[in-house]
């Protein structure tokens, strides 16, 4: 869905040429960032499905992901006149949908860690004593 919005911002212009709001000098950068802090988040998540294990990066990878949306939240606002009718929809789209699916690996990666550290003390034969 992400990659879909960003498809749709690129052609949203009268010219079929990205719309001036996406260079980088305007909110270009701003959304490389999140899309960057967005991948790193991707792959810190997939190498817990690798190798299941206590993740404790997932608060700073969640938080990097955050503040990029921030950022580009407070970018954009300097740009809102250019960005109607549909851009600012569609920026609004990369920025929830951004944040949604780190908030959802982070809990997947929780639920992946609690059942490591089941797995792990089930496994090491710990018993009461009878």
């Amino acid at each position: 869905m992400i990659s879909r919005a960003i498809y749709e911002i690129s052609i949203s212009s009268d010219h079929g040429d990205p719309p001036a709001w996406v260079d980088p000098a305007n909110l270009g950068r701003e959304i490389g960032e999140v899309l960057s802090a967005v991948s790193v988040a991707i792959d810190h998540f997939l190498t817990l499905v690798d190798r299941p294990r206590p993740s404790l990066d997932d608060e700073l990878v969640t938080s990097d992901v955050v503040r990029s949306c921030v950022a580009l939240t407070h970018a954009a606002q300097s740009h809102i006149a250019s960005m109607i009718p549909n851009g600012w929809t569609l920026l609004g789209e990369v920025i929830a949908l951004s944040g949604q699916l780190v908030a959802d690996l982070s809990l997947a990666a929780n639920d992946v860690g609690m059942m490591t550290t089941t797995s792990t003390t089930s496994d090491s034969g710990d018993r009461p004593n009878r």
